[in-house]
């Protein structure tokens, strides 16, 4: 049931964000840029969790969803984002199996799937040249979904996440062709997403590290 609300907000903020991308509204000490403009994002996440002993960015996941943008000067905005985001960690068949702890557990399989509705929100420069940008900000996260799975167990109920995750981003894009952009972002949860940990294959302080790659779409004036 919490699953479904959090779908339903996730989609009434989508809808707002999009209202808000278009029309744009122009400032009057900008003759041909709007105050607002926005976009859509869809792109992959590469991620890891540190503190699983199993390292490389090897989890895939889906980044997508909406961004919207405010002048706060020349060159410079701040952006708020509406995302669906997937992330979480797995072995690499080169990592596994492997024993591990105080016991030696012998893992064989190791894989987390974490389902999140995110909302970043950053600060961001335009380059003169209008084509390229660089953007730093935070990022709140809410669970919507996770699992946990060790040797084709799920440990999840025993080892839960939190629900709540805030995180640090550091990103850029370039503009492509047109109103097309290419983004990366990096972004590391600021602290342990995880209630409890599995001492056979955890330790107990883990965090979330992502790098996405996304195409991004601006409803924007460009020269």
């Amino acid at each position: 049931m919490r699953n479904s609300k959090v779908k339903q907000l996730f989609i009434s903020g989508l809808f707002v964000l999009l209202n808000l991308c278009t029309p744009t509204a122009k400032a009057q000490y900008y003759s041909d840029e709007p105050t607002f403009f926005g976009g859509f994002i869809l792109g992959t996440n590469f991620a890891q969790v540190d503190g699983d002993n199993f390292a490389g960015f090897r989890k895939i996941g889906l980044n997508g969803g909406a961004i919207v943008h405010t002048r706060i000067g020349e060159g410079f905005t701040a952006s708020m984002e509406l995302l669906y985001s997937q992330k979480g960690s797995i072995a690499g068949k080169n990592q596994v199996p492997i024993r591990y702890g105080p016991s030696r557990f012998l893992i064989e399989e190791y894989n987390i799937r974490i389902t999140s509705a995110s909302v970043p929100l950053s600060i961001n420069y335009f380059f003169p040249d209008k084509r390229s940008i660089v953007s730093a900000g935070a990022t709140y996260a809410y669970l919507v979904d996770a699992t946990a799975v060790l040797n084709g167990v799920e440990t999840i109920e025993q080892f839960p996440f939190k629900k709540h995750e805030v995180a640090l981003q550091l990103g850029g894009s370039y503009r492509l062709w047109k109103k097309f952009y290419l983004n990366m972002r990096f972004q590391m949860s600021m602290l342990n997403i995880r209630k409890t940990y599995d001492p056979r294959a955890e330790r107990a302080e883990q965090f979330n590290r992502m790098v996405s790659l996304r195409l991004m779409y601006l409803f924007k004036n460009n020269d």
